[in-house]
């Protein structure tokens, strides 16, 4: 299941998959601020404080992300990547949660590793961005479709995307980040 985090510590939010019934995985900038002030990343200047406190993060499954703490699960504990600190490449973190979360209120997603990501294969992004620039309709869970992978790897340009990673030929909006990448098979 996709859900909402609502980061306390820096009043914003997020998006993430719940990948066991107390694990979300979503992006470590969305736990970690990043060293410069300009808000853009430069690979291999641009890196990670370390996270916050777990008790900044709030997770929901609601469609809507609640105005109060009544429908969020608490964080214990933020895990990222036992590698550097350096942005480019490294941009995952994982959330334990207080709880499990029952069977009845999200299903953890499958990740794909069985096949690999291909140039001209679709997807589709689910997150809580906004819906245009100036961050209106933030906070709502809604899915983006027909979307499609443009390089994978050592086929994109370096400057933007690591060996680790990928990039779709349309970007997501604030607040989508951490969100999954669903494929045409779920």
């Amino acid at each position: 299941n996709i859900v909402g985090i609502y980061a306390n510590n820096i009043g914003g939010i997020c998006t993430g998959s719940l990948l066991t019934p107390n694990m979300v995985l979503t992006a470590r900038h969305c736990v970690s601020e990043i060293n410069n002030s300009q808000g853009s990343v430069e690979c291999g200047v641009t890196q990670f404080y370390p996270p916050a406190d777990a008790n900044q993060y709030y997770v929901t499954f609601e469609t809507q992300m609640p105005q109060s703490q009544i429908g969020y699960v608490a964080v214990k504990e933020v895990v990222t990547l036992p590698v550097d600190s350096k942005f480019c490449g490294n941009d995952q973190a994982i959330l334990i949660l207080e709880e499990n979360v029952d069977p009845s209120v999200a299903l953890p997603l499958v990740p794909r590793v069985d096949e690999p990501i291909v140039k001209g294969e679709k997807y589709s992004a689910v997150g809580y961005g906004a819906t245009n620039g100036s961050g209106s309709g933030a906070g709502t869970r809604r899915r983006r479709d027909e979307l499609q992978i443009q390089c994978v790897a050592d086929q994109c340009p370096s400057a933007y995307v690591k060996e680790t990673e990928w990039m779709g030929n349309e970007g997501v909006c604030q607040g989508d980040s951490g969100g999954p990448a669903i494929d045409q098979h779920g």
